[in-house]
């Protein structure tokens, strides 16, 4: 019981295609949905599923990869948020890496910085002679000053 190439050609013609595939979505209680629709349903999620765009324009048979982008790239919003959230992350990512090296560099640059002080305070001190030398609240003001404290008065 073989078919032959006239009934196949028969069976194949658009039109037929149709009519059966309406048939089924209307025993089967779907909303109409076209033949075409079922096309674009599946670049979408092939799209989505992160299949490239040219792969997907040779899968439809499309002359141009820039149909191909104009159509399915604005479908999907939740592949564009997914997109950009994962950029985000990597973008986080690196900041968070490159804020702990920063943070890192900082503390050993200051304590360069206060090592340099104390060396130049000490330094300076040094030089003074002992006449030209404050003693009293005098020297306590001036030291207290130099490290940034302040005097309280009681």
């Amino acid at each position: 019981m073989g078919c032959s190439p006239r009934s196949i050609r028969r069976l194949l013609r658009p039109s037929t295609v149709t009519y059966w595939f309406r048939r089924l979505w209307k025993d089967v209680g779907l909303p109409p949905v076209r033949l075409h629709d079922l096309r674009h349903g599946a670049a979408s999620l092939a799209h989505c599923a992160g299949a490239y765009l040219k792969a997907i324009q040779d899968q439809l048979g499309h002359a141009s990869i820039v149909l191909t982008a104009d159509t399915y790239t604005s479908v999907l919003p939740p592949a564009q948020h997914d997109s950009a959230a994962a950029t985000a992350a990597l973008v986080l990512d690196a900041a968070r890496r490159l804020r702990g090296d920063v943070t890192a560099a900082n503390r050993r640059r200051r304590a360069r910085a206060n090592a340099r002080n104390r060396q130049a305070l000490e330094s300076a001190n040094s030089q003074v002679s002992g006449s030209h030398r404050l003693s009293g609240p005098q020297a306590t003001g001036r030291k207290k000053r130099a490290t940034g404290e302040h005097a309280v008065s009681a």
